[in-house]
């Protein structure tokens, strides 16, 4: 049989993955070395060999590393069966939170932290372990009239669960898209056009599961240019800083995103501000606090890379919340300069030094902040990895704007 035929029923074969909403569970894809083929970077398997992009003047701590090593290393363990994370399924010794119904919102916050450490389904020691977790999130993109739902959970974890999904799935087509240009290729052995041929499938599938998940978000954007977290609600910037980020994402991987809704949104942010622009409203009738003015200034950075922020010389790390410490981090990093540097120089050891380092949850964070009861320890080990791999750069969202 010649080559292009093999090709050919290979694909036919492999179509249980080639719709987005097929009830047929997909062929799993056990990627296992030899991976040669694929020109990935080697695994990480210590911090001393992770690949790190730093901020120029910044000196990459070897504590943050194994910080973050170690605490990968916990999520890996409290990856479910399905591929899916749960905020209320943590291993001994964690706390669980009272959201109990968010999986795509926990898988989504969870995928971000291997990603961020450029940990992708094609590359690193936690390969399989993103894939899967990807492959659930693809599952659940149920296409109606063109777009797909991935909120799940009660009140404002719906829109934030989708949010965090569809920022996963399109910072992953940003980040191994260019990896997988054609799935015939000249590549040696049969194994290896299989792998290429599916996991080029694969990359597909998560594409247009992204874009679906963009979809929705557009057609979900409230008139005055925000969205909500609550139905019943007008829109507030808590909701609006996660559609920003997962739109800005697509943008840079390529998706379609309409410039008027971005467009809108401006004028949103606009009538949230205060104080010439220095502060932020949590929503129309909400009062301002530095989470919602470090969101609606990130805002402002993701929707115009060259617009120069108005930053509070009062903001400390030390100060904020979970959510606001990692707002503050990407908006500042993003800012550069002094206000990064001392920013950042308080950040890492106060981030550092809460992880817990010994017993059964050794590697994870102890819930705090106003979302401590709802998403537990998982919640916050997320968002504490993700606050540490800001300067690691491999999010394409994290990467700085060229001047």
């Amino acid at each position: 049989m010649d080559s292009h035929r093999r090709f050919g029923l290979l694909i036919a074969l492999s179509l249980t993955v080639s719709r987005v909403g097929l009830a047929d569970d997909p062929p799993p894809i056990v990627l296992q070395p030899p991976v040669e083929v694929l020109e990935a970077p080697p695994p990480i398997e210590s911090p001393d060999v992770r690949q790190v992009v730093p901020t120029p003047g910044i000196q990459l701590p070897e504590v943050s590393d194994t910080a973050v090593f170690n605490a990968l290393r916990w999520l890996k363990a409290q990856q479910r069966a399905d591929g899916s994370w749960s905020f209320d399924h943590v291993g001994r010794g964690a706390e669980p939170g009272e959201i109990k119904n968010s999986p795509t919102g926990a898988t989504g916050l969870a995928l971000l932290a291997f990603l961020g450490a450029g940990q992708t389904h094609i590359a690193g020691e936690y390969r399989q372990t993103v894939y899967d977790g990807l492959l659930y999130l693809v599952k659940q993109a149920d296409s109606k009239d063109g777009a797909a739902d991935f909120g799940t959970g009660d009140g404002r974890m719906r829109t934030l669960s989708h949010a965090w999904a569809t920022l996963a799935l399109c910072e992953t087509h940003a980040l191994t898209w260019s990896r997988f240009p054609e799935a015939d290729q000249d590549v040696d052995g049969p194994r290896q056009r299989r792998l290429r041929a599916l996991l080029t499938l694969f990359s597909h599938k998560n594409r247009d599961a992204a874009q679906l998940g963009v979809n929705f978000l557009l057609k979900h954007q409230a008139e005055t240019g925000g969205w909500r977290s609550l139905p019943d609600n007008g829109p507030d910037v808590d909701a609006t800083v996660a559609a920003v980020l997962a739109l800005h994402s697509a943008r840079l991987a390529g998706l379609e995103v309409p410039a008027e809704a971005l467009g809108k949104t401006e004028q949103f942010l606009d009538s949230l501000a205060i104080d010439d622009g220095r502060r932020y409203r949590h929503s129309a009738k909400g009062e301002a606090t530095d989470r919602s003015t470090a969101a609606g200034l990130l805002c402002r950075k993701l929707l115009d890379p060259k617009a120069a922020a108005i930053l509070q010389d009062e903001m400390d790390p030390s100060a904020a919340d979970p959510v606001g410490r990692l707002l503050g981090t990407h908006l500042l990093h993003l800012h550069g300069g002094g206000a990064w540097e001392t920013w950042n120089r308080k950040l890492r050891s106060q981030v550092v030094m809460a992880q817990r380092t010994t017993g059964a949850a050794s590697g994870s964070w102890p819930a705090t902040g106003d979302d401590a009861e709802a998403g537990g320890d998982l919640m916050q080990t997320c968002l504490s990895i993700l606050t540490l791999e800001v300067y690691y750069r491999h999010l394409p969202i994290y990467r700085r704007a060229a001047k």
